[in-house]
């Protein structure tokens, strides 16, 4: 238990640093959730979990100043828990949305310490010195993840057998009610990501690949193929004219 509960906070570790690298996305809960089920022992069950949690997440993103939820330690934990209770993805789900905004309250606590951080950077900025703003720079982060690593692993090692408990005595009711939610859900994501990309271009997308699932019954993996070569060719039409406008325009000067 203590070893899981360790690895499990190494995942978040690792994969709330995920920006130090650029934007790549590994800290995605489709991600996650396999690695956490690869770390619990259960690679199926982590990537039915992740899967589902993607969905709940995908639209959520970090525009000025909005705090979002931590949806990295949602998902860790949320996922661990689950497997570790035998469990289903509608548990996960139930555990994770409230352990991703509890951590995002923790952000609170965090912030006063990352300005610390922050006002030692501008003195090495002041002081012409990149070693020392390098070093502090990707220190900090560190710093700031261990934490948070710290506060899922005792959640996972405190938690796990409560959360058994608690599991076994929910109702047939309230379960069924959990696996209800299940499936409307994700369709929050689904409008989070819609009312950032909607719009009288794309939105016309939006209808044609529902038309095409209901009128055709097509499987969402058909539909995302036919979404790939129709960008395909709007990106491929879109640099041809570019290129006979550029050249159209060296032609005229003559």
């Amino acid at each position: 238990m203590l070893l899981k509960a360790i690895l499990v906070g190494l995942v978040y570790f690792v994969f709330q640093l995920d920006f130090l690298g650029g934007t790549t996305h590994i800290s995605r809960p489709i991600v996650l959730g396999a690695i956490t089920g690869l770390v619990m022992g259960d690679l199926q069950a982590g990537i039915i979990i992740g899967a589902n949690l993607e969905l709940v997440y995908m639209g959520v993103v970090s525009i000025g100043l909005a705090a979002l939820p931590d949806y990295v330690s949602g998902t860790i934990l949320g996922t661990a828990l689950a497997i570790q209770t035998g469990a289903g993805p509608e548990a996960a789900l139930a555990l994770g949305i409230p352990v991703a905004t509890a951590m995002m309250l923790f952000d609170a606590v965090k912030t006063p310490v990352s300005l610390v951080f922050v006002h030692m950077c501008d003195r090495a900025a002041e002081k012409a010195d990149p070693k020392l703003f390098k070093i502090i720079f990707y220190v900090a982060p560190i710093i700031l993840s261990l934490m948070s690593c710290a506060l899922i692993s005792i959640g996972f090692y405190l938690g796990s057998d409560t959360v058994t408990a608690l599991i076994n005595r929910i109702p047939t009711t309230v379960q069924n009610g959990m696996n209800i939610a299940l499936g409307i859900i994700p369709a929050i994501g689904f409008v989070l990501l819609l009312r950032q990309m909607a719009g009288k271009k794309n939105i016309a997308f939006y209808f044609m690949g529902f038309f095409i699932v209901k009128l055709f019954g097509f499987s969402p993996v058909t539909v995302a193929i036919i979404a790939i070569l129709i960008a395909w060719l709007i990106v491929a039409n879109h640099a041809e004219t570019v290129t006979e406008n550029v050249k159209g325009g060296e032609l005229d000067e003559f």
